[in-house]
């Protein structure tokens, strides 16, 4: 296509009356008119010049953009590597997943600067093993027991290893001995499971980030997946294999698609249905708990969550990066507001407010021309915190007394036109409403900053209200504002400020007294 950028391998063109869309990405992607289907496959082939097509270098550069930002373009460098065309194929389409790779070189380096080891059964190890190969991990071993002195040294120097471990009744005890040879070694296990009909995958063992084997099978034995059906058959060891190098080369290479590492998957052979269980520590383990009795349900509830958000340490496992396809969902995220494009808006005037709007959830207003930066955190400059306001008193040029602060335009927009009282907005919360001047109501924007961060959005949320409510404590002291804030609230709130159902909440409420005016 041209030097340095190729359309992804295994990518297919379907071409349609007036269409052509590309299969084989995260995501379908249909193109429509005459360029797509006249001009863009003879474009995509890379047989041709652009000049030969009678496109400008801008056209050309243009049409490129809007393909790699959908995560259908990789390097043209050929890879040092080689590999069938199957496996090649089968990579190409793991980088659609990934935006930490430029092509297929890069990740099959990655790869070849990997070690693993798999114990188990020799039929489920070998097998294991020509997998991975054959995707271009060349440092393996197999083995029924920890690796000897040679491999070990070899797994502990590699710039990322994991060790993969068939856990059955064969050898129950395979993967306590392997857990704590790799925990003392700092190297990841990797759990395969079997069991009458059922096939398991993970957790990732990977020290004090994931819960001790005690722990994991304690958990399953109340989930009741200790119990095995006698008339049912073991996951054969191609299935088997098949599944745990899957899981361990998403696990190697980086991919968003891998698994949690604190997760245990449980897929029923009759069906294929899958269920999965979060595997933490228990309050009284000794090995990886606090050691102490039980906690209360809404602490263990927190805990969990808490839990399932932690990210892996650095080290042999790759971090999963941000999915490359999402690249683009994330940047017109940036500028996405909810749709009040009816209601009356102004700009703010008031000089006090507007430096507080500003300077808590808004932009900074002393930098060069094209820089867009905050005064506060919010979740990768997607506006986590965005902030609503009821007054006392009305707004010049606005209907009502209840507005949401658009950050991008520094505007007031008006709620409702019917006005809403300070006593109404702060009837759930300890703040007694008739001294101040405003209620200052930050909102959480969950659904716009989970496009990025999935389930951590919700703790990143908080944490970013954290640094907003600190900041307006900050400018309203040097504005000589006295603040004031709730330490409880009511789901009626939501529903006055219109609040998206599980898109927004309320992550804190502020009430402010203007010494010298309302705003």
């Amino acid at each position: 296509m041209t030097a340095d950028r190729r359309l992804r391998r295994g990518l297919a063109l379907i071409p349609g009356e007036g269409t052509l869309t590309l299969v084989g990405a995260l995501r379908r992607h249909t193109f429509r008119g005459a360029f797509a289907t006249e001009i863009l496959p003879r474009l995509l082939d890379g047989s041709r010049r652009p000049s030969e097509l009678g496109l400008r270098e801008e056209q050309v550069r243009r049409v490129l953009g809007l393909l790699d930002e959908r995560g259908l373009l990789e390097s043209a460098d050929a890879p040092s590597t080689l590999l069938d065309d199957q496996q090649l194929l089968y990579l190409s389409r793991h980088l659609a997943a990934s935006a930490d790779y430029s092509g297929i070189g890069e990740l099959l380096d990655t790869l070849a600067a990997t070690a693993v080891y798999v114990a188990g059964l020799d039929g489920f190890t070998e097998l294991v093993a020509r997998d991975l190969r054959a995707c271009g991990i060349t440092s393996l071993a197999t083995g029924s027991s920890p690796p000897a002195d040679a491999f070990a040294q070899r797994l502990q120097q590699a710039a990322h290893s994991l060790a993969i471990v068939l856990d059955d009744s064969e050898d129950p005890e395979l993967l306590v001995r392997m857990t704590a040879w790799c925990q003392a070694r700092g190297v990841p296990v990797l759990r395969v499971g079997r069991q009458g009909g059922h096939l398991e995958m993970g957790p990732c063992f990977l020290g004090r980030a994931t819960a001790c084997v005690d722990c994991l099978r304690r958990g399953r034995s109340e989930a009741g997946w200790d119990t095995a059906d006698p008339d049912a058959e073991d996951p054969n060891a191609d299935v088997l294999a098949g599944l745990a190098g899957s899981e361990a080369l998403t696990l190697l290479a980086r991919v968003p698609a891998a698994r949690s590492l604190q997760l245990v998957s449980r897929i029923t052979l009759d069906g294929w249905t899958t269920q999965e269980r979060l595997v933490m520590p228990y309050h009284d383990c000794l090995t990886c708990g606090h050691g102490t009795v039980p906690v209360s349900q809404a602490t263990w509830a927190a805990e969990t969550y808490e839990w399932s958000v932690r990210r892996p340490p650095h080290g042999r496992v790759l971090r999963p990066g941000p999915p490359g396809a999402n690249a683009m969902t994330i940047e017109r995220a940036k500028s996405q507001r909810p749709a009040l494009s009816s209601h009356p808006r102004a700009p703010v005037d008031h000089p006090v407010l507007s430096e507080i709007l500003r300077r808590v959830v808004g932009f900074r207003d002393d930098l060069s021309e094209g820089e867009r930066r905050r005064w506060a955190p919010t979740g990768g400059n997607l506006a986590s915190v965005e902030l609503y306001m009821i007054t006392s008193a009305r707004v010049p040029g606005l209907p009502g007394t209840a507005f949401r602060y658009d950050d991008l335009r520094h505007e007031l927009i008006a709620l409702c036109p019917d006005p809403i009282s300070l006593s109404q907005a702060l009837a759930g919360t300890d703040v007694d409403a008739k001294p101040l001047d405003a209620a200052l109501v930050f909102v959480a924007a969950k659904a716009r900053i989970a496009a990025k961060y999935g389930l951590f959005s919700y703790r990143l949320a908080c944490l970013d209200a954290g640094c907003a409510t600190t900041q307006l404590v900050s400018v309203a002291q040097e504005e000589r504002r006295r603040v004031e804030f709730a330490s409880r609230w009511g789901a009626r709130l939501d529903q006055l400020l219109d609040l998206a159902p599980g898109a927004q909440f309320v992550t804190a409420v502020a009430g402010i007294c203007f010494d010298t005016g309302r705003p």
